[in-house]
């Protein structure tokens, strides 16, 4: 494989780490199960394996941006936006 096609399977692998908590989240905002905060537990490392998401897709944007084109740059502001949001959103809800 060349490096063009490396460095757009890590973008891609980069924004679908970006999106993971979306994807997550939806799931259960959309189903009969929005009810519950069952959505944000994944097990006992729910939050870290949240942020571990979102620094993994940052870093394979960074990685993708250094080795392809540099529209990957993209990719890391969706993570950090991605991020940003959520921590948004997660500081409203009244626990």
């Amino acid at each position: 494989m060349n490096r063009r096609t490396i460095a757009t399977g890590i973008g891609y692998l980069s924004i679908a780490c970006s999106l993971a908590f979306w994807a997550w989240a939806g799931l259960f905002l959309f189903t009969p199960l929005n009810r519950s905060d069952a959505w944000l537990h994944v097990g006992a490392a729910a939050p870290v394996l949240w942020l571990v998401l979102w620094i993994a897709g940052a870093l394979l944007g960074l990685i993708a941006t250094a080795l392809g084109s540099r529209r990957w740059i993209l990719a890391v502001i969706l993570a950090l936006a991605s991020f940003g949001a959520a921590a948004l959103m997660m500081s409203t809800i009244q626990w």
